[in-house]
């Protein structure tokens, strides 16, 4: 059957209505070769990179800082069979300690004192031959060492030992009057030196502040005496080597 070039037109455009935006119409009427267009599908979207969290881990503090008193009594054995609590002149204490390992801090400590004593007369009528009327005495020493921790992280009270090796000075002068008002001075000067080991007991507050409280237990010393008395000058020097308790009580900062 013929059939005109309008009615060609037509039967091509339903035809072709799928991709009827694809066709066109050429001038001669006939109809333009059908060109259809893949729909390419979307390309999947990229991974989101995984957002860096900065986990807030606590850093240890490496330095120390601290101060207090010291020195209260000496607990040290008189004899073999008993103990002697021996008087002591309480001074201030301080230390600097700067850690080298993960439970091992270099300490720097320091301790100075400075007593003035002054004694009342005896009654009159007294049988002494006499008295003394003026102690007074001053002291500084230093000391370096090293700290181990014992117990493990998150201890309620942290436990230490130490060992330290130092040094230090020390000067008195007291006055002996006797019954005639006569009045005879004692000047001791003594350079020492000492180590000794001990133990250190912490407790944390607040904020890197703790209260410690240490004391030496073993060492050894070593000094050298120079006094001036009525009857001239005289030098000495001794060793010893003892167990004692004397306790210091300080604040740490640590940072």
């Amino acid at each position: 059957m013929n059939i005109g070039p309008r009615a060609a037109v037509l039967a091509a455009l339903v035809t072709i209505t799928p991709v009827a935006a694809s066709a066109q119409v050429t001038p001669s009427g006939s109809p333009a070769p059908v060109t259809t267009e893949a729909v390419q599908p979307a390309a999947p979207a990229a991974p989101t990179a995984p957002v860096a969290v900065a986990a807030a881990v606590e850093q240890a503090p490496n330095w120390t800082i601290g101060a207090g008193v010291g020195n209260f009594f000496i607990l040290s054995p008189a004899s073999t069979s008993s103990l002697g609590l021996l008087s002591a002149a309480p001074g201030a204490t301080f230390f600097l300690e700067r850690r080298v390992g993960q439970r091992t801090w270099l300490v720097f400590s320091g301790f100075a004192s400075v007593s003035r004593i002054r004694f009342d007369p005896p009654q009159s009528g007294g049988t002494l031959a006499g008295w003394t009327t003026h102690s007074d005495a001053e002291s500084a020493s230093g000391a370096i060492g090293l700290r181990r921790v014992v117990t493990g992280a998150g201890a309620v009270v942290g436990v230490s030992l130490y060992a330290t090796v130092g040094g230090g000075y020390t000067h008195s002068e007291d006055k002996f009057q006797d019954n005639t008002g006569a009045v005879t001075t004692f000047t001791d000067r003594t350079a020492f030196a000492t180590a000794q080991g001990g133990l250190t007991v912490e407790r944390e507050l607040t904020g890197g502040l703790a209260v410690r409280l240490s004391t030496p237990l073993v060492g050894a010393s070593w000094s050298k005496l120079h006094r001036h008395d009525g009857l001239g000058p005289q030098d000495g020097s001794s060793a010893s080597v003892f167990v004692a308790v004397s306790p210091s009580l300080e604040l740490r900062l640590a940072f």
